[in-house]
């Protein structure tokens, strides 16, 4: 009986050693973490990170002169990332160093294979021989058309222009790498503690190197979460797969995750200054008066006053660029300006969110007991502390703006000590005509007769802007994108001694 099972286990040990030889190789490929990672990465929404056959497997294109199905379409498993454009190039880098760069519709027979010796390559015979990577790290999708990769890239502005568009796939090959701290490990033991310290390694980018020249002066760096980051120029920029991170050299631990983009000589004035410089009045005992010009970007500000349509509020005491939030659209900036803080801090960047997560300035004016009227148009955009006196198309003539200038008007003497003030007619011609026509240079035009009522029969500060601007469409006009358009508007403040101004 012994011997039985001394032969059954002898002939057990046998066959897992065969088997271990023979179907070693099924075993390194079945077995997902002893296989070399692969990303696919660039200009796609989703980062696809292969960490085995498991990975790709609805992807096998079942032939090949590797067995196993251990083969995959490359151009499927690419498009699984979701490439966000339709122009592509694609980058293959080895982690020997080693890349090749092909067209798109280069690799559409292209196969995708895993061996035991050489981890992931490309299989094509129409590629030549010596373009063959093995070992493939990355597979890096490189966009050729920038217009259709706003979400996914990032902006260079200034007050006036429109600087730079770039993609995380084209910035591959314009970085250079360092080794970023992350900070320390110890252990102990016989031979007493020992440590070490961690690293990264992270590509980066100057914006000196992206733009060609040097750049002096303060920035503006936001992210597509809400936050900003005031700095000088001596930060970088780092790539990190699909998206962008700015980070302060000067600073340890400021960081702008996934950076929408940058504004280099960058205006001091923000629209956020609102809810300070409304406070500052109201604790002082003065009266104050925001006027929000929805729609109203800088540059059309000065078109407008070149070209003779605004007389009035070129006469104020102060006019300066300021900087709207990012998303530049209604929701946010009006957040922004009421609560003074960056849509991070109040959860409110985008046409979807109206509730703020912080109080806004009418929390503190009910606290101070300040006398408050909200002027709105047919909706509550926002959420606040108190509620807007809203204004629908009362004379049916198209128009709620001068429905919310009768309305304003008419309690103009009931003791507001705090009046807020929102029209709307500048985005709505902007839309519908683009951002310079004719058409809403009229609407332009006709609000600064507004604001001259407005301010003429109030007896104290006057601030004036806007929540975004506008850019020109193929069909009209729009905003919300990281551009000098939507993100640069007017701030125009009316002091009392402006009214010598009016009496002549």
């Amino acid at each position: 009986m012994k011997k039985i099972y001394l032969v059954l286990i002898i002939s057990a040990a046998l066959i897992a050693g065969l088997a271990a030889g023979t179907f070693g190789l099924s075993r390194f490929v079945d077995e997902d973490a002893s296989l070399p990672l692969l990303k696919i990465t660039g200009d796609v929404r989703n980062v696809k990170k292969i960490t085995g056959l498991n990975s790709i497997k609805d992807m096998q294109a079942g032939e090949g002169s590797i067995k196993n199905n251990r083969v995959a379409y490359l151009k499927q498993v690419i498009e699984s990332a979701e490439p966000f454009s339709k122009y592509n190039s694609v980058i293959i880098t080895s982690y020997d160093g080693t890349a090749v760069r092909l067209d798109y519709d280069d690799v559409k027979m292209s196969r995708l294979a895993l061996d035991p010796q050489d981890g992931w390559n490309v299989m094509d015979p129409d590629h030549p021989a010596g373009i063959s990577i093995e070992m493939i790290e990355e597979i890096i999708l490189v966009s050729q058309n920038t217009d259709s990769c706003y979400e996914y890239g990032m902006d260079i502005i200034s007050t006036d222009k429109n600087i730079l568009r770039i993609t995380p796939g084209q910035a591959y090959g314009k970085t250079s790498e360092y080794l970023k701290r992350e900070g320390d490990v110890y252990t102990g033991g016989n031979a007493g503690e020992r440590q070490a310290s961690m690293y990264s390694v992270e590509k980066i980018l100057k914006i000196e190197d992206l733009l060609g020249y040097e750049v002096f002066g303060s920035i503006v760096v936001m992210g597509r979460d809400g936050n900003i980051l005031y700095a000088d120029h001596s930060g970088y920029i780092e790539l990190e797969d699909n998206h962008f991170n700015y980070a302060d050299s000067r600073a340890e631990g400021k960081i702008v995750g996934d950076t929408a983009g940058i504004i280099i000589d960058a205006p001091s004035g923000s629209i956020m200054d609102a809810y300070h410089d409304l406070k500052y009045h109201i604790h002082r005992g003065e009266k104050v008066m925001l006027i929000i010009l929805d729609g109203l970007g800088y540059h059309q500000y000065i078109y407008a006053v070149d070209n003779g349509y605004i007389d009035f509020m070129a006469e104020a005491s102060s006019v300066k660029p300021a900087v709207s939030v990012f998303r530049p659209v209604t929701n946010a900036g009006l957040a922004a300006m009421f609560t003074g803080k960056p849509p991070a801090y109040s959860g409110i960047d985008d046409h979807d969110k109206r509730e703020s997560l912080i109080p806004t300035v009418f929390a503190s004016v009910i606290e101070d007991n300040t006398k408050t009227l909200y002027v709105e148009g047919d909706i509550q955009i926002i959420k606040t502390e108190i509620e807007p006196e809203l204004n629908t198309d009362r004379d049916r003539d198209g128009d709620r703006d001068d429905d919310i200038l009768e309305y304003s008007i008419s309690n103009m003497d009931k003791g507001f000590e705090l009046m807020v003030v929102h029209f709307h007619s500048i985005d709505d011609m902007g839309h519908n005509f683009g951002d310079i026509t004719g058409e809403t240079m009229d609407e332009i035009k006709r609000l600064d007769m507004y604001v001259k009522e407005l301010v003429s029969m109030w007896e104290g500060y006057v601030v004036v802007t806007a929540d975004h601007g506008m850019h020109s469409t193929e069909d009209g006009g729009s905003h919300g994108e990281f551009r000098y358009e939507d993100m640069i508007v007017p701030y125009i403040v009316f002091c009392p001694g402006d009214k010598d101004y009016l009496k002549e």
